[in-house]
């Protein structure tokens, strides 16, 4: 598009936020990311102890 320019809905609304919303914004976003990462390594965590628990269970099955 030739002369024309296209702005994002959120970034024109980004830039009508006072320095203090945009601040807390960006450490809204940050919690959720790292309460994100969290519950992906927990639920890792569990997914090895279930692999594990299956291994266990395969290798008591195979003795009898």
């Amino acid at each position: 598009m030739v002369g024309h320019s296209f702005t994002c809905p959120f970034v024109s609304q980004m830039r009508k936020l006072s320095d203090k919303e945009k601040m807390d914004l960006k450490n809204t976003l940050n919690k959720m990311r790292d309460k994100e990462k969290r519950d992906r390594k927990r639920e890792s965590k569990a997914d090895s102890r279930r692999s594990e628990e299956r291994r266990v269970g395969k290798e008591c099955r195979s003795r009898w």
